[in-house]
C-alpha cells in the first residue's frame, strides 16, 4: 500500500538505493536501523522545542526556535526517506523533501547570523542572576516598605478607632458628669461645657460656648488661671440668682495656647448640711449638757482617749487632772467592777455584742465611789473586723442607785408585813379553830369533876390527872389568847397617803417584771383625787398582790393582748374605789365565792393566802374587796377605800 502511495515519485529505470550496496542484508539492516534512529530522534527534538516555546509565551525570540524546530523535523524526514529509498527509487520525493530542507536550512542560517549580535546582547546568567538578586532585594525592600506601609495603616486605623473611642468616651464623661466641666482659653471665654455646667447656671445646649467665665463667676475673688487650687466662690445663675460653688482649674494644653479646664460643683446642698451639722452638733452639746452626759472617743491603734469636759468634771476633776490615755480610766475604775466591766468591753471589741454597756463605779477626786452607766459602741473597724476607733457616753447613775437601794430596803419591809400577815392570818385562823374545841375540853373537865367529885376523892392520881388537863387547857386558851392579841389591829399606824404615791411606788417594784412578761401598762388616774387614810406599806402590799396575781394571770395569754389596767376614781365624800384590771383568762367557775378566803388558791402551786392578805389589808382599813372576772376575757379587782379617818380608825 505504500509503495502504491509513493509511485508517483519513482524514478522509472533507476533501481532501489540498496542495489548500490549489492542487496548486502548487513549493511541494508545497518543503513536503515541508523537512519530509523536518526530520524525518531530528529522528530523528538522539534516538538520538545515546540512544547517549550508553546509554555514559555515570554521567551525571546520565540521565532527562531520554532524554525529550528521546523530545520530539524526537515531533517528528520530526510533520514526517514533514506530508509524508504533502500527498497523504493523515490528518488524524486526525496529531493523534494530535500530542496525544502535546503529551503529551511538556509533561512535558518541567515537569520541566525542576523539573530546572533542581538542575542549576544541579551545578558548572561551572571547577569541575569545578578539582576535577579537585585530584583528580588529590591522586591523585598518593597515588600517590607508596603508591609511597614500596612503597619502605620493598621497603626493609624487604630489610633483613628482609639481617637474616636477615646472622644465618645470624653463626650459621655461630658454628658454624663454629675460635676460641671468647662472648658475655656487663656482669655477666659469658654470653648466647651458639659450638660450639667449648663444646667448649674441655668443655661441649656451648649449656650455657654462662647461666653466669658466672668459671667459665670463675678466673684473678685476668682482666678482662673490659677491651677491646681480648689476654691469656694459665688456663682451667678442665667437668671441672675446666686449660689455657692467649688471650683478648681487646671491646664491641658502648651502655655503659648493656654487652655484651661475648670470642674465645678455646686456646694448648696453641702452648705446646708454643713450648717444643719453645725446646728445638730450645737444641739447634741446642748443635749449633753442637759441630759448631764460626758464623752469619751478612743483611738484603739494609739490607745488614746480623748475625754470631755463633762466626763472630768463629773468626777469632780479638771480636765488637765485626767490623762488621755486607756490606763488612765483603769486606774478610776472600783477594784471590784474592773474584771466585769473589762469582760463586757472585750465582748464588744471582738464583735460579739452590739453595744457596750456596763454599770460601773469611778473614784472621785474626793475618793468617793460614783455610780455610772457607760454606754459605748466601735464606730470604726479594719476589713478584717479590727476594732479602730470607740465611742460612748458615761451617766451619773448614783441617784439611781439610792433609789434602788431603797426600793430594795422597802421589798424588805413589804416581804416582812407579807410573812408578818400571812403569819397572822393562819395564827388567826388557828385561834379560832382551836377555840372552841379548848373551851368544850376546859367544861367538859370542870363538869367532870364536879359530877364525879366522890369518885376522884377516891381516886387521888385520877383527880391529879383532870387537875393537870385543866391547867394545860387553861394554858393553851393563854396562849390562844395571846395570839389573837398579837394579831390584833391595834398597832396600825394610818396617815394620809396620796394614790399618785401609792401607784407610783407599787409601780416601781413591779416594773421589772411587767417589762420581763411583755405586760402593758395602763394608769387612769384623775388629777386632784383625795388621799386615803391608811398604811403606805400594807397599802402597797395590797395592790402588789393585785398586779402580781393580774401579771401571772396572763402568763398564757398572746404578748399582743397583755394589758393590766390601774384606775381610780372618787364615788362619794366618804370613798374611793381603785379598780385592778387584766385581760388573763378569768377566774375557775366555783371559786368566785371562796377566792378571798385562806388556802384557796386558782394556782396549782399556789398556797391561796395572797387573796386572803388583800382581804385582811383591806378590812384593816375600813373597807371593801370584791371581784368581777369574765372566763376567757380576765379579771377586775375592786378595792373601796375610806376616804374620811373615821371610818378607817373605827376599823382597827
Amino acid at each position: 500500500m505504500t509503495s502504491g502511495l509513493f509511485d508517483w515519485s519513482a524514478t522509472q529505470g533507476l533501481v532501489p538505493h540498496a542495489s548500490c550496496l549489492l542487496w548486502n542484508r548487513d549493511l541494508l539492516r545497518l543503513f536503515a536501523v541508523s537512519d530509523s534512529v536518526i530520524a525518531f530522534s530528529y522528530y523528538s527534538i522539534p516538538f520538545g522545542l515546540a512544547y517549550f516555546a508553546w509554555r514559555r509565551a515570554d521567551l525571546a525570540y520565540r521565532w527562531m526556535v520554532l524554525l529550528f524546530a521546523a530545520f530539524i523535523l526537515a531533517c528528520g524526514t530526510n533520514h526517514m526517506l533514506d530508509v524508504w529509498t533502500l527498497w523504493h527509487p523515490s528518488y524524486v520525493l526525496q529531493g523534494t523533501v530535500k530542496a525544502l530542507t535546503a529551503g529551511i536550512s538556509l533561512a535558518t542560517a541567515v537569520l541566525l547570523w542576523r539573530l546572533i549580535p542581538h542575542a549576544l546582547a541579551l545578558p548572561g546568567p551572571a547577569q541575569l542572576a545578578a539582576l535577579n538578586r537585585d530584583l528580588s532585594q529590591e522586591a523585598e525592600q518593597r515588600r517590607q516598605a508596603v508591609q511597614r506601609l500596612r503597619v502605620e495603616a493598621a497603626q493609624r486605623e487604630r489610633i483613628q478607632h482609639e481617637l474616636s473611642l477615646n472622644e465618645a468616651r470624653l463626650r459621655a464623661i461630658l454628658d454624663t458628669a454629675i460635676e460641671g466641666i468647662i472648658v475655656f482659653d487663656g482669655n477666659g471665654r469658654i470653648e466647651t461645657a458639659n450638660p450639667a455646667a449648663a444646667s448649674m447656671f441655668g443655661y441649656e445646649g451648649t449656650s455657654l460656648v462662647g461666653k466669658e467665665m466672668t459671667r459665670l463667676i463675678p466673684d473678685p475673688g476668682f482666678e482662673w488661671h490659677a491651677e491646681n487650687v480648689v476654691r469656694e466662690l459665688s456663682g451667678s445663675r442665667r437668671d441672675g440668682g446666686a449660689f455657692p460653688l467649688e471650683i478648681a482649674v487646671g491646664r491641658f494644653s502648651s502655655a503659648d495656647s493656654g487652655n484651661y479646664v475648670g470642674l465645678v460643683r455646686d456646694i448648696t446642698l453641702r452648705k446646708a448640711s454643713e450648717a444643719a451639722l453645725r446646728d445638730s452638733e450645737k444641739r447634741l452639746e446642748l443635749a449633753l449638757l442637759g441630759s448631764d452626759l460626758g464623752t469619751w472617743d478612743w483611738n484603739l491603734a494609739t490607745g488614746r482617749i480623748v475625754f470631755s469636759e463633762r466626763w472630768a468634771t463629773m468626777l469632780g476633776y479638771e480636765p488637765s487632772e485626767i490623762r488621755s490615755d486607756f490606763q488612765q480610766w483603769e486606774k478610776l475604775v472600783h477594784p471590784d467592777d474592773l474584771p466585769r466591766v473589762q469582760a463586757l468591753l472585750d465582748e464588744h471589741l471582738r464583735g460579739l455584742t452590739p453595744l457596750y454597756e456596763a454599770e460601773h463605779r469611778l473614784v472621785t477626786s474626793g475618793g468617793e465611789w460614783l455610780w455610772v452607766l457607760s454606754r459605748g459602741r466601735v464606730m470604726e473597724r479594719e476589713p478584717g473586723g479590727t476594732p479602730l476607733r470607740a465611742s460612748g457616753t458615761h451617766m451619773d447613775i448614783t441617784a439611781r442607785k439610792q433609789l434602788e437601794r431603797r426600793l430594795a430596803e422597802q421589798n424588805e419591809e413589804l416581804a416582812y408585813a407579807q410573812q408578818f400577815t400571812t403569819a397572822g392570818e393562819i395564827a388567826a385562823m388557828m385561834a379560832h379553830e382551836l377555840n372552841q374545841p379548848l373551851a368544850a375540853l376546859s367544861n367538859y373537865l370542870g363538869g367532870a369533876k364536879l359530877r364525879f367529885g366522890p369518885v376522884l376523892a377516891d381516886h387521888p392520881p385520877l383527880q391529879q390527872i383532870i387537875d393537870s388537863a385543866l391547867r394545860l387547857s387553861d394554858r393553851a386558851a393563854g396562849v390562844i389568847s395571846g395570839i389573837r392579841n398579837l394579831v390584833r389591829k391595834h398597832d396600825f399606824q394610818p396617815a394620809w397617803v396620796t394614790i399618785d404615791q401609792l401607784f407610783e411606788e407599787t409601780l416601781q417594784l413591779v416594773s421589772p417584771d411587767l417589762q420581763l412578761r411583755r405586760v402593758r401598762l395602763v394608769v387612769d388616774l384623775p388629777p386632784h383625787l383625795p388621799p386615803v387614810w391608811g398604811q403606805l406599806v400594807l397599802l402597797k402590799q395590797l395592790f402588789l398582790n393585785l398586779v402580781t396575781n393580774g401579771v401571772e394571770a396572763m402568763r398564757d395569754t398572746f404578748r399582743s393582748r397583755r394589758v393590766l389596767t390601774l384606775s381610780a376614781r372618787q364615788i362619794d365624800a366618804a370613798a374611793l374605789r381603785i379598780d385592778v384590771a387584766d385581760t388573763g383568762s378569768g377566774i375557775a367557775s366555783g371559786l368566785e365565792d371562796r377566792m378571798f378566803k385562806p388556802f384557796v388558791s386558782t394556782k396549782p402551786e399556789g398556797l391561796g393566802l395572797g387573796l386572803a392578805i388583800c382581804r385582811s389589808i383591806v378590812e384593816l382599813h375600813g373597807g371593801e374587796i370584791e371581784a368581777e372576772s369574765v372566763h376567757g376575757e380576765g379579771t377586775t379587782f375592786h378595792v373601796t377605800l375610806p376616804l374620811r379617818r373615821e371610818e378607817a380608825d373605827c376599823a382597827v
